[in-house]
Parts: structure tokens; C-alpha cells; sequence
């Protein structure tokens, strides 16, 4: 009968442009699992030379671009997780233009964005009952809803 709210935060949730982006479902959800580090993708371009390191098996219509880190699923694909980063140069100056953009309008492709430092917090809270996956992944200690408004 009781909830105790452990943290919020200003974040950007995501936009649905009805082709690679979503937006982010509204609602209370299960922790499903975290993990230290999330890839994303995004559309190949075309006649476009793809490292090996940054295909996706069986799929050429979409690369991995980078990383955001202490991911946690709440949906089917969608995750709370840290600043995004491309792979590349200049990743700082990257994550710090991004983190400037955060709570002011939706951008994530259905994910709910975070800064580093809040989302590592609740990464951090939810613990580790599964410490031996093969995955990664880390159930939560305590089952814990997450509410996206």
C-alpha cells in the first residue's frame, strides 16, 4: 500500500517518426534487467562501408552507431540509460551537446534518456541478483516498476 520514490529526473523520451524512431510508451513497468552498456543503431546509408565491428548479423539495412551506458529495460526495447555517444572523435563534446538538450524535447528513438550521473544512481540502486549471466544482464534485487509519465 505504500511507495517510496527513490529518485526523478528531467529526461527526453522518444519521437515517433514513423520510420526507425518510436515513442517512448507511457505507463508503469517491470524492470526486466540492467546492463552496464547499451548499443544503438541507426539506418545504413547507402553504398556505405561498414566496419564488421559495427554490423548486426543478418542485417544490412541497419549499423550499429554507439553506446549509452547503465542501461535499464523497462519495455520491449525501450531502456533508461545514460547520455548517448556516437562511436568516434570527439565523444565528450558529443555527450556534453546532448545532455544540454535533455527535458527540453522529445529526440530518443523510444528510449527515456537520463543524465550519467542519475541513471548510474538508479543502475547502482537496483542491484545485482543475477551476478553470473552470460548476457550481462542484472535482475534487480527487489522487483521495481518504473513510471514513465
Amino acid at each position: 500500500g505504500k511507495w517510496n520514490v527513490i529518485t526523478y529526473s528531467f529526461v527526453t523520451t522518444g519521437k515517433d517518426d514513423g520510420a526507425s524512431s518510436y515513442a517512448t510508451p507511457y505507463g508503469d513497468f517491470l524492470v526486466a534487467y540492467s546492463k552496464p552498456v547499451m548499443v544503438y543503431t541507426r539506418r545504413a546509408r547507402s553504398n556505405e562501408q561498414v566496419e564488421d565491428s559495427k554490423k548486426i548479423a543478418g542485417r544490412t539495412d541497419v549499423v550499429i552507431d554507439g553506446e549509452a551506458a547503465y542501461a535499464v529495460r523497462f519495455s520491449g526495447g525501450g531502456y533508461l540509460h545514460g547520455i548517448p555517444a556516437t562511436y568516434g572523435g570527439g565523444t565528450a563534446a558529443k555527450k556534453a551537446y546532448t545532455g544540454q538538450k535533455i527535458g527540453t524535447y522529445k529526440e530518443s528513438h523510444k528510449c527515456v534518456r537520463h543524465y550519467d550521473d542519475q541513471i548510474k544512481f538508479v543502475y547502482d540502486w537496483l542491484g545485482d541478483a543475477s551476478p553470473n549471466d552470460e548476457r550481462g544482464h542484472r535482475k534487480p534485487v527487489t522487483p521495481t516498476v518504473v513510471i514513465v509519465l
